[in-house]
């Protein structure tokens, strides 16, 4: 098993910025480098697409803001006593945090128990390029945006594995809607 020695924007002696790591045509893992000029052109279309995506949703949000202006003033007030329940939630976990850490280790511990133990170091790095996938995003777009999983891991009919295949990055006010239902974003 290859060991992974490089992390996504790491540079060379020569000047090459690591991109990622893929499997050549027989099967073998490789590093793939780009130089720098290549790796600034795909940092800066990762930023216009999180920028395009943003000011799409705006511009949609806008839309059907003023088609629907009862709808709008109702979920305008439904946001505002969200805003009041998240600081209640706040005040109580502030009040209870026993059982505010319990809560987080009971969800660390199932997410824990749907990590298989066959996960090679591949599939944990693209994992972790998950997540900093998402915070790229965040920084790039200033939306929030989760690494959700595509069959959760608690679901009513069936429970989802925590692997690279089950993980998408989506915005959070997306992953919100989609609660703990199965699905790819792009199809709800």
């Amino acid at each position: 098993m290859m060991e992974l020695r490089y992390h996504k924007g790491d540079v060379r002696e020569d000047g090459k910025v690591f991109r990622t790591y893929a499997k050549n045509r027989s099967g073998k893992v490789v590093e793939c480098w780009c130089s720098p000029e290549a790796w600034a052109r795909l940092i800066e279309r990762d930023k216009t697409r999180g920028r395009l995506y943003a000011e799409k949703a705006r511009e949609r949000a806008k839309q059907w803001a003023e088609a629907n202006p009862d709808k709008a003033a109702e979920h305008r007030k439904k946001r505002s006593v969200s805003a009041l329940q998240k600081a209640a939630r706040k005040r109580w976990a502030d009040k209870n945090k026993a059982k505010t850490m319990e809560l987080t280790r009971l969800r660390q511990a199932r997410k824990q128990q749907a990590t298989p133990p066959w996960l090679s170091l591949c599939d944990r790095w693209a994992i972790e390029q998950a997540y900093e996938l998402a915070k790229l995003r965040e920084a790039a777009t200033g939306m929030k945006w989760h690494v959700d999983h595509v069959i959760p891991l608690r679901g009513k009919n069936v429970c989802g594995l925590h692997v690279p295949d089950n993980l998408q990055v989506i915005p959070a006010v997306i992953n919100s809607q989609k609660s703990n239902k199965v699905g790819s974003w792009s199809t709800l």
